[in-house]
């Protein structure tokens, strides 16, 4: 009933307002005003006007001129995100209806969905070549080509371009215009797109031939559509994207360049300087998804959204949806799109600990990646096997319970990793003498590079492969063929497939861009395998869209987050709390990658740094916190045992956090006039972590090169804190810690600046805030751990005024040493002895209880 009281209250608004040809769409405090006559739309929030433009009355499908099809009508249903009222358009070519849009805005929530419905086949391989205008009083400046053609001599003002226009259609060679030889016409394409959007060729520069854009980079057509106009709220964007998703960045939307390409802006996430948000981004589609950045009439920058109009078909009856998300703050913001996506696809959050992820996520390994000790070399040894069995039997020697290892790009037959790719998915007998065999007596982590069209596998009729003969390469849609290698791992007790090069196949290729179902075909399939071979995913040098798209593949835990670690470039890691913030919110960790636990290792493949890491603990750290998987990558009796031991309890079982470090709302408030208007920045690096024990959260902070101090509230970090609250903070670094170096804070933490000390070195600081519990003890739990309080080491944190108590999960006997601060302010410490236990990763629980300044542990 309330659902049709405000449907009507709704009805008769729109009703009142179309006398004046507008109709205003309201969720939450998003209002949409919507032009029936035109489509164009602006968007506010709570009253201010944030984004204008919308959709043209004169529109193109590639160069498929298209026209509105009289006003735009009401809409009102309910679809399965709940119930909305909303307003469509239809558009016709040459009088046939073409494509159908809809704005639904939600009862529930702040949500608008922009809906695009092709209502034809349309297929780019045999689309008309675009007729353009003889209207010549309509060409304007443009100072960039990006249509792929040739960058000739400027319009050098409007005047000029109509004279020159109309001397073309005389047949009179002017300027830059250019005449088509197998018609009297003059193109004048538009410059920004290498679309045909508008019937007069406004933009000035030329092509020769005029055909449509089917660049992956382009739009088919846009839908929204959004200026960068400044309205009346200032504000950044969070612009996703590079391969890696090494090149996220934040930039200034208002009055900046739009953001957007290929490869970046999906989603793409504004907000204002009190961290009012919205969210702009597909619901499905991912891999075909755009946002693209055009430049329109009187030079308006505009973000378009939609299809790739690398796409060749798309069938009558296709719709794409991109969600608008309102909310209050970015990472709230953020989780709610991901929930969306996941409840589109039926994917639960990924769980560390449960039967298959445990196996890398849950345990600590050995990674051979780029940037490894081990990677495509082996100094000292006669090939990686050898290499390898005397990595783990120096392991065991010191008692560092390292429980898989990693193989990289080194083990298998490949044609290198892009150009070609993946020939034989089996271990050369160079590097591997004896082959896919248990001859390691440890679970592996297995890698792929891209497909090459020549792999033996190729001609197998019990497979189906999408190749790309241009560039080489392939890929496998069916699911057979990931059964057949994936059967072929388990003989080396393979428990992570590793798909990497996503980006390279995405961008590279026509593999994943050209069709509307290959992409997705391709990596379900994947994922069904991996189901059935009980094995889990990681997706590497991923773009946005395969974070999003990991929605579809439950098998897929992790994703990379960062580039490799080849220590480099001291400022790679920073990218890694704005990443997180997308791979949180779709549902599984953000990997780091290798790292070395010392500072110098001399001999390391490739030389990378000379063999140095300059921030061995911060990147370790950073490794650990992020959630991925962690796994040293050092050279043969170099591992630093007392630093990887911090990771995990004696049986490898990695103590994580319950959620990954990802960039704190506080630093996006506190970095927001600091973005440059051309140009962009990570912000301001301060990132948040925590476990969640009962209703009681303990919180770490990584606030790194910060150049000057900042405020964080508690209630910011803990939703369960109240204005009394009391909180136990102190600076971590891998160090003994003293009573004093505890201070008991209200609500607020002022966090100092870190500025870096050398051209090598980040400076940093690590906080860690525990809630004082009632009867004013705080536990701090193993303070020598990366992460002192693990929900994989205590649960059931119960406070009374006679004491606390919490149960200690302990290895089989092994002996656990927790801290607490007791209410007098002084540090206690506790041993915890277990008992013995059977089976892989089990648990001995232990009673820990406390009162007045006494515990015990039972």
């Amino acid at each position: 009933m309330a659902f049709l009281l405000s449907s009507l209250a709704l009805l008769l608004y729109t009703l009142h307002t179309m006398a004046t040809d507008i109709v205003v769409l309201k969720t939450g405090g998003i209002s949409l005003q919507v032009n029936t006559t035109s489509a164009a739309l602006s968007a506010s929030v709570d009253g201010k006007k944030w984004l204008t433009h919308g959709m043209d009355a004169g529109q193109a499908i590639w160069s498929l001129s298209l026209q509105m099809s009289g006003q735009g009508a009401l809409t009102n249903g309910t679809d399965s995100y709940g119930g909305y009222h909303g307003v469509s358009f239809v558009y016709t070519h040459q009088g046939k209806e073409m494509l159908q849009t809809e704005i639904r805005a939600y009862m529930e929530g702040e949500r608008v969905i922009f809906v695009q419905h092709f209502l034809q086949d349309l297929n780019s391989s045999n689309l008309p070549n675009p007729t353009p205008s003889n209207n010549c009083g309509g060409a304007v400046l443009n100072q960039t080509d990006q249509t792929g053609g040739h960058l000739l001599t400027k319009i050098q003002n409007v005047s000029s371009a109509a004279k020159c226009c109309a001397l073309c259609l005389q047949d009179q060679a002017c300027g830059t215009f250019v005449r088509d030889p197998n018609a009297s016409i003059c193109f004048l394409i538009h410059g920004a797109t290498g679309t045909y959007p508008r019937s007069d060729r406004e933009v000035g520069f030329v092509r020769d031939t005029p055909k449509p854009s089917t660049s992956g980079g382009d739009v088919i057509i846009g839908f929204p559509k959004f200026a960068t106009t400044k309205m009346d709220s200032d504000l950044n964007c969070i612009v996703f994207g590079g391969c890696q998703l090494s090149e996220t960045h934040i930039q200034r939307f208002t009055d900046g360049p739009a953001p957007g390409s290929e490869t970046d802006g999906i989603p793409l996430v504004f907000y204002d300087e009190n961290l009012r948000t919205l969210l702009l981004g597909p619901l499905d589609n991912f891999l075909i998804s755009v946002h693209t950045p055009s430049q329109e009439q009187h030079g308006v920058k505009v973000l378009s959204a939609g299809i790739k109009a690398s796409v060749k078909f798309i069938p009558a009856g296709f719709n794409h949806t991109i969600v608008l998300l309102g909310g209050h703050g970015i990472n709230s913001t953020m989780y709610e799109f991901g929930s969306m996506l996941l409840s589109k696809t039926g994917k639960q959050r990924t769980d560390p600990y449960d039967s298959v992820n445990r196996k890398i996520l849950g345990r600590l390994g050995y990674w051979t990646d780029n940037g490894a000790y081990y990677y495509h070399g082996h100094t000292g040894f006669d090939n990686h096997e050898e290499a390898l069995k005397a990595v783990k039997q120096s392991f065991e020697m010191s008692k560092l319970p390292v429980r898989y290892y990693q193989w990289d790009d080194w083990w298998m037959y490949q044609k290198g990793d892009t150009k070609y790719g993946m020939e034989y998915w089996w271990p050369m007998p160079t590097e591997i003498p004896d082959g896919m065999t248990n001859w390691l007596n440890s679970p592996t982590s297995l890698y792929n590079p891209m497909y090459s069209a020549t792999n033996v596998y190729i001609n197998n009729p019990d497979y189906e492969w999408l190749i790309d003969e241009t560039k080489n390469n392939t890929i496998p849609l069916g699911q057979k063929f990931y059964d057949d290698i994936f059967a072929n791992g388990s003989k080396a007790q393979m428990a992570m497939f590793e798909q990497d090069f996503l980006c390279t196949t995405n961008t590279g290729t026509s593999l994943t861009k050209s069709d509307i179902n290959h992409g997705k075909t391709w990596l379900v399939n994947m994922g069904k395998a991996a189901d059935k071979a009980n094995i889990s995913l990681q997706f590497c040098m991923m773009n946005a869209v395969h974070t999003m798209a990991s929605t579809w593949v439950p098998a897929v835990s992790n994703g990379r987050s960062t580039r490799d670690n080849t220590r480099r470039s001291r400022d790679l890691v920073l990218v890694l709390g704005l990443d997180a913030l997308l791979h949180y919110a779709m549902g599984i960790f953000a990997s780091r990658d290798n790292v070395f636990t010392m500072p110098y290792q001399p001999g390391c493949a490739n030389g990378y740094n000379d063999c140095k890491e300059p921030n061995v603990l911060l990147q370790n750290t950073v490794a650990m916190l992020g959630g991925g998987p962690y796994g040293p990558s050092d050279k043969v009796n170099m591992t630093d045992t007392t630093l990887a031991m911090r990771s995990c309890r004696s049986d490898g079982v990695l103590l994580r956090p319950s959620k990954g470090v990802t960039m704190l709302d506080v630093a996006f408030k506190a970095g927001f006039d600091s973005v440059p208007m051309q140009g962009t920045t990570v912000g301001p690096s301060i990132w948040g972590a925590y476990s969640q024990i009962n209703h009681y959260r303990f919180s770490q902070i990584l606030s790194i090169s910060l150049n000057e101090s900042v405020d964080v509230e508690f209630t910011d970090l803990d939703p369960y804190s109240v204005s009394d609250d009391m909180f136990a903070v102190y600076a971590w670094n891998a160090t003994t810690i003293t009573k004093n170096d505890i201070n008991v804070l209200g609500m607020k933490l002022t966090i100092p600046a870190s500025p870096n000390p050398n051209a090598n070195v980040l400076g940093y600081h690590h906080h860690r805030i525990h809630k004082v519990v009632p009867n004013g003890f705080t536990l701090l739990g193993e303070i020598e751990k990366f992460v002192a309080v693990s929900y994989r080491r205590f649960t059931n944190l119960v406070s009374n005024e006679q004491g606390l108590n919490v149960t200690v999960l302990a290895a089989s006997n092994e002996s656990v040493e927790v801290t607490l601060l007791t209410p007098q302010g002084e540090l206690m410490q506790q041993t915890c002895s277990a008992g013995s236990c059977v089976g892989e990763d089990c648990d001995v629980p232990m009673l820990l209880s406390c009162s007045n300044n006494h515990c015990e542990c039972k």
